[in-house]
This record gives C-alpha cells, structure tokens and sequence, in this order.
C-alpha cells in the first residue's frame, strides 16, 4: 500500500480506491473535512496498483507540447445566460452526447453536496452548470468511466487537474482504450473543503433565520459576469454576500496538496483546459 506521509502528497483523487482488486481502500474524511486513503490490512493482497496509480508516486502525466490557446463563445445567448462563463462546456458536450456517449462533471446536488455524477442527455448535463467552488466527491466514477469506454461509448470528463490526472493513471493501469475519451480540466485556484462547506451551510441558515433552499456561488444574473457574488436562498428569499468568496480566494479552506499542485503550469493532463466556470 502507498504509504501517505503527508497530506500535501495526496489530491484526493480516488484512483486508488478505484484501482483496489479487493476494494480494501477507501476514502475517509480527516478533521478538516477532506478525503485521504484507508486501507483495510486484513483484505490487502499487496498487489501494488495502487502505487502505480498515485500521481505522487510516479511522474505526473502531462502534455510535452505547448498548449495552443483559442477564445470562443456559444452563439446561443440562452445557453451564455444559463452558464457561469462562455457556454464552451455545453458545446463540446453536445457534439459527445449527440453520439450516445455520456457526460461526467461536478454537480451541485439537493442536499448541497458537490459530486461527479454521469450525465446521460442534455438535462442532466445541463444540470452540471454554475459554479461549484467546493472538492467534487468522486466515489466510484472512474470505474464507470472505463466501463463506459469498454462499451464503446464516448466519455467527456470534466474536473480539476488532478482529478483528470488521476483518471488518466487510472485507466492506463487497467489497460483502458481510451481512443473515444475526452477530457476537459480547468484551471484551477484550489478546492475548498466539503467540511467548510457545509458549516458555512449552517452559518447562513443561522445567520439569516431559515432553511437553505438554493445557493449560487456566483450570481452572474444579478451582478454581471465578473461578480464573485454569492447568494444564500434561505426559504426562497435571497441573500447577497462575498463572505464564501473571501475563504475561497484568500486560500482559507483549500486542500493542503493546492498549495504544492502538480499542475501549476502549462503541461496539462487533458485534451482541453478551459478558464469557463460552467
């Protein structure tokens, strides 16, 4: 088993989890809320893919070429209205669901968590949109993207640096075909704790005297495009603050591997990165 000395080597990316034979790793929250390798030593049959996998344990895979930059927009003014930034992510997964394949990405889901999910059509792609300025729980979504792939269907993934690194380890350990996968990172600032998340939850129901029923972590329909404004629906009334805003930016409640990120530069382990917070 990978030995995890400290936290700064691990980015939560769950390749390890996923790669077990036996399922004797899994992921569990430490005190500040982020999610860190467990191994149970009773199943472990030392088979060792779970080094193989760790992007800390082995060279990051990254692209040797320059990156060749482009500036785009959806020409659907609907779809820009709906999206934080350009509507680029609906478009590019247009084309892959227009082929039967399926859509991965962070999603803000009703209990407020934020997790990859698997999107199947254009709902519930389109339920992937806003920004979600918090670390996506992964579970088990990259053994249900080589299973994608092993039924020949095309796979956009969409998610941080690492976690497409991570992904990428992952499959070419399980010897995946990836000729039909596509992925989409963005470029990142950090990821926020789900522990933070969730008392700042608490904090505005408290704060303002109700239940949280909606949240925006940017609201780009009232503010315009360049508001890190959020708002706070506390029983259908919104509230407007930039207190989350000034945790997130001031790197308060980042993970402890943000601040050594692997992939601080212009090698990038996807096929696109955009700067669109879809």
């Amino acid at each position: 088993m990978l030995n995890l000395t400290k936290k700064e080597h691990c980015c939560g990316c769950s390749a390890c989890a996923n790669i077990c034979p036996t399922k004797s790793i899994t992921l569990k929250a430490d005190d500040e809320g982020f999610l860190y390798p467990s191994l149970d030593q009773k199943t472990c049959v030392d088979c060792h893919l779970c080094e193989r996998v760790c992007q800390y344990l082995k060279a990051a895979t990254l692209s040797g070429s320059k990156p060749i930059f482009y500036a785009a927009r959806h020409k659907n003014e609907q779809v820009r209205r709906h999206s934080r930034s350009g509507g680029l992510f609906t478009a590019l997964t247009d084309s892959v669901l227009a082929q039967g394949g399926h859509i991965y990405g962070a999603r803000l889901l009703d209990d407020f968590s934020v997790k990859h999910v698997c999107a199947q059509n254009a709902f519930e792609r389109d339920c992937m949109r806003t920004s979600k300025y918090v670390q996506s729980d992964l579970e088990d979504m990259f053994s249900s993207v080589k299973n994608d792939l092993k039924n020949g269907l095309s796979v956009l993934f969409s998610g941080t640096s690492c976690q497409i690194g991570g992904l990428k380890n992952y499959l070419c350990t399980a010897k995946a075909d990836m000729e039909n996968l596509y992925l989409v990172d963005i470029l990142c600032y950090g990821v926020p704790s789900p522990l933070v998340w969730r008392e700042y939850q608490k904090y505005c129901a408290q704060h303002y005297g109700g239940e949280l029923t909606g949240f925006v972590f940017r609201n780009k329909e009232k503010y315009g495009w360049n508001s890190y404004v959020e708002t706070a629906f506390i029983d259908g009334k919104p509230h407007d603050s930039r207190a989350y805003k000034h945790l997130f930016l001031g790197g308060y409640a980042l993970r402890p591997s943000c601040y050594n990120c692997l992939y601080k530069n212009l090698s990038r382990p996807s096929d696109i990165t955009g700067i669109f917070g879809e």
